[in-house]
C-alpha cells in the first residue's frame, strides 16, 4: 500500500476530498515530509495509526544532555545548551512535549554524528550522562517518572 503513495508523490497524484468534502482533495507532491506521507497513506486505507513527528529536531539538541553538569539521577535539572520542550500542540500537547534522547532527527551529517556519538559515549562512560527525557528543565529516567512528576 505503500508504494502506491510513493508512486502518487512521483506522480504528482491528487487524492480525491473526503467526508463529503470536509477535507480537501489533496496533491499528493504537496506532502513535504516523509512522516506526514506515511500518515496519509495509512488514514487513507482506513488505518489508526499516527507516525509520530515529535522527534527531537536534530543532533544539536544533545547538546543539552552534554552541556548539562548535574549528573546521572533523575530530577537532574538542566543547565546548558538546548533544555527547552519540544512545541506545544493546542489540541494533544498543550504544555509542550518532553525531549526524548533516543533518536534524532535529520542526522545527515555523519561526521556532525559521529562527534555527538563519541561525546554521548565519553559522558556516559564518566557516569555524568543525564536521564534520556527531558521535560521543563529536568530529567527523568523513565515515562513513568516524567508521568508522576506531570500527571496532566
Amino acid at each position: 500500500w505503500l508504494s502506491r503513495y510513493l508512486r502518487g508523490n512521483l506522480r504528482d497524484e491528487t487524492l480525491q476530498p473526503r467526508e463529503g468534502g470536509q477535507m480537501e482533495a489533496l496533491k499528493i507532491m504537496d506532502v513535504a515530509e516523509d512522516e506526514d506521507l506515511l500518515n496519509i497513506a495509512t488514514w487513507e486505507e482506513k488505518g489508526t495509526k499516527q507516525w509520530c513527528k515529535l522527534d527531537l529536531p536534530g543532533p544539536g539538541d544533545f547538546s543539552a544532555l552534554l552541556k548539562s553538569t548535574t549528573g546521572n539521577d533523575n530530577g537532574a535539572r538542566c543547565n546548558g545548551g538546548a533544555c527547552g520542550d519540544i512545541t506545544s500542540d493546542r489540541r494533544w500537547h498543550p504544555a509542550g512535549v518532553a525531549k526524548v534522547f533516543y533518536t534524532a532527527h535529520h542526522a545527515v551529517d555523519p561526521a556532525e554524528t559521529r562527534k555527538y556519538i563519541k561525546a554521548l559515549k565519553e559522558k556516559q562512560l564518566s557516569g555524568q550522562l543525564p536521564p534520556p527525557i527531558l521535560f521543563k528543565g529536568t530529567f527523568y529516567t523513565s515515562g513513568e517518572e516524567l508521568k508522576e512528576a506531570h500527571p496532566e
